[in-house]
């Protein structure tokens, strides 16, 4: 397993009650080939390219943040 992974969904004890869903990924999981019984793994989007990354998540980009100001 390598220091550098997105996620890791095969881990021992194993995952319970997880919910990866509507997620953007630079790479895929670890484990996300064969998402264990207790993960729920959907609507994920991979994405490698940084440009790509940027311009599927601006609308997302754009709403983050605070809900009111400090």
């Amino acid at each position: 397993m390598r220091a550098d992974s997105t996620a890791v969904l095969q881990v021992t004890p194993p995952l319970e009650n997880v919910v990866y869903r509507d997620n953007f990924w630079d790479a895929d999981p670890q484990g996300s080939d064969d998402v264990p019984a207790g993960v729920t793994y959907e609507r994920n989007t991979t994405i490698a390219e940084p440009r790509d990354l940027e311009n599927a998540t601006r609308a997302l980009q754009a709403q983050a943040g605070l809900l009111r100001p400090r």
